[in-house]
């Protein structure tokens, strides 16, 4: 069968010829299966395989790490009020996050310096982080840490809408009303 018959077939009779060629091809693989020819799983060709691998029910699995985001915070007042630089720094506590295999929030340390590497400027990170805190999408805990000899302020993040090891997600961004997070957004804009 040449191109040009099927470019004269109509999709109907175009679409059954190709299914009926389909059907004879792996027929044609599992008789060459039969006689040690190829490797076929379950019917199927190598070819076949491989673009099933490549499905969407089996991407998660070779996805690495993530964050899930449920879409009751993304429809939340919280999260559409939040300034540029909060969507950088919570995208940094997240990366911090994945990289210590989800296990560590609450627990997440992240320097000025890396907030700035994420695109957050220095002078808004303060300001940036009492705005995340207001909406309810994170929580810091400072301390001092020794170095070099001296004490050195250190904060540690938590990511309300994820879980820690000990305890579920705390959700705080739920209690936030609209009216209240336009007063955060005013509240951030006015600290320039």
């Amino acid at each position: 069968m040449n191109i040009k018959i099927l470019d004269t077939l109509t999709p109907r009779e175009n679409g059954a010829r190709r299914r009926e060629r389909c059907v004879r091809s792996v027929a044609v693989e599992q008789e060459k299966a039969a006689d040690g020819d190829t490797a076929i799983t379950a019917g199927r060709s190598p070819e076949l395989e491989n673009k099933m691998s490549k499905s969407p029910k089996n991407w998660l699995a070779n996805a690495g790490p993530w964050v899930p985001i449920r879409l009751r915070l993304m429809e939340s007042a919280a999260w559409r009020a939040r300034s540029v630089p909060l969507m950088r720094m919570l995208m940094r506590l997240e990366i911090e996050h994945m990289y210590h295999g989800g296990a560590a929030n609450g627990d997440l340390c992240v320097s000025y310096g890396q907030f700035v590497d994420a695109g957050v400027a220095r002078r808004d990170i303060k300001r940036t982080i009492a705005l995340g805190e207001d909406l309810g999408l994170l929580e810091v805990k400072s301390g001092m840490r020794p170095l070099n000899g001296k004490l050195k302020p250190e904060n540690r993040y938590r990511l309300t809408y994820l879980p820690t090891p000990k305890r579920a997600p705390t959700d705080e961004w739920k209690k936030l009303t609209q009216l209240n997070a336009v007063k955060a957004v005013k509240k951030y804009r006015a600290s320039r």
